[in-house]
């Protein structure tokens, strides 16, 4: 069967959740440390639960963002959002890496 370019594909919901991620924490003031949410900036973590209301891939996301955390050396997600060293750049370089594995 060929490839059909109109037909979303079998990750296209999870795709959708990381965009929406990347919306949520698309400027500095919006990305935090340290809690899940506060006043409209989110971690990680938080923009996950954010941004997936269905309950439905929270945690097959999470383990995927976990998988590749791991490969940048963080044992979890809070880890690496976390790291005194972390970046507003590196957050959105994190979420591309984790789309793009989808």
């Amino acid at each position: 069967m060929p490839f059909d370019a109109t037909k979303p594909s079998s990750n296209s919901a999870e795709i959708a959740v990381i965009d929406k991620m990347l919306e949520l924490l698309a400027t500095p003031d919006k990305w935090m440390q340290g809690a899940l949410e506060h006043r409209g900036s989110y971690c990680l973590v938080g923009a996950l639960w954010e941004a997936e209301t269905t309950g439905l891939l929270k945690h097959h996301i999470l383990r995927r963002m976990s998988c590749i955390a791991n490969q940048w050396g963080y044992s979890t997600v809070p880890a690496f959002n976390d790291s005194m060293w972390r970046t507003h750049t590196d957050i959105i370089e994190f979420l591309h890496a984790v789309r793009e594995s989808y």
